[in-house]
């Protein structure tokens, strides 16, 4: 009777409150939400954090779509996928985790999120077991790929609704500069008439392009290194204008900034040729 009672009240009110909010009430007044909380139990944490991400999808489909309901939203994320109707000579594409992908090897290969405080995750950094096995996992992840391999890191994300800026993930530090290439710093090169010239065969038959730059056409680029800034600086762009260093890192060779702009976000530039000046 108080199931019934309860999927009543919830029926009743689906139509009457924003998406996002009738959702988190139905994780709060099912129990669902409860249940995972205040506890030390490393598999109940993650369900815990798989709830909260899902209720970040909800409030970024209520942000962005025009539809806002329960069943627009249930469609919008649901996949009918079925890769045993798929023919081994079809192309597609094959979203899954890193554990389920043991044993397996694809082509080409995008590992996402690979930052620091997503991978590895935030409370792994206090943990030397659980980062160690986060390491071996990520390295699960690289050796699927037979071809080429993506390790793509976002700027800024969204995590539990909040947007964050996270540097490279420490995963990606610990692999040797010359097996990598900065597909950023590339494409910054190629609009101010840079090219590669260089390849590298990885061990693996895997052939990346080393950032080794051969300057074409426009004026020598800055020597800025990363000794002249450092995260709380105050620096002016050409274009963005004035704004604060948030990080400096350094990634295969080369060192680059985060900096903050106000009303433009957070941006990241290649030190080695952005037009960037300190203000003091």
């Amino acid at each position: 009777m108080a199931f019934t009672e309860l999927f009543n009240r919830l029926l009743a009110m689906k139509e009457a409150m924003p998406l996002v909010d009738f959702v988190e009430m139905m994780l709060k007044e099912t129990g669902l939400l409860a249940q995972y909380e205040n506890t030390n139990d490393e598999e109940l944490i993650t369900k815990h954090d798989n709830l909260m991400e899902f209720l970040g999808a909800v409030q970024e489909f209520q942000n962005q779509s025009e539809e806002k309901t329960l069943e627009a939203f249930l469609e919008n994320v649901a996949l009918v996928t079925d890769l045993d109707m798929q023919g081994e000579t079809q192309q597609y594409v094959t979203l899954m985790t890193m554990h389920s992908a043991k044993g397996l090897e694809f082509p080409v290969v995008f590992i996402a999120g690979m930052e620091e405080n997503v991978f590895p995750l935030a409370r792994s950094a206090y943990d030397p077991a659980a980062l160690e096995e986060e390491r071996r996992l990520c390295y699960v992840g690289i050796t699927r790929a037979k071809d080429r391999l993506y390790l793509v890191h976002a700027f800024t994300r969204a995590i539990f609704g909040s947007s964050t800026a996270n540097p490279v993930s420490r995963f990606v530090e610990e692999i040797p500069g010359h097996l990598l290439v900065d597909a950023f710093a590339e494409r910054y090169a190629a609009r101010h008439g840079w090219r590669d010239e260089t390849r590298v065969t990885v061990p693996g038959q895997v052939k990346m392009e080393a950032p080794a730059r051969v300057k074409t056409v426009g004026t020598e680029p800055s020597k800025q290194g990363a000794s002249e800034f450092a995260a709380g600086d105050k620096v002016r762009h050409a274009k963005f204008g004035e704004g604060t260093v948030v990080s400096v890192n350094q990634r295969a060779g080369e060192w680059f900034a985060s900096i903050a702009f106000p009303g433009g976000g957070i941006k990241q530039f290649l030190l080695s040729l952005a037009p960037i000046e300190k203000v003091h």
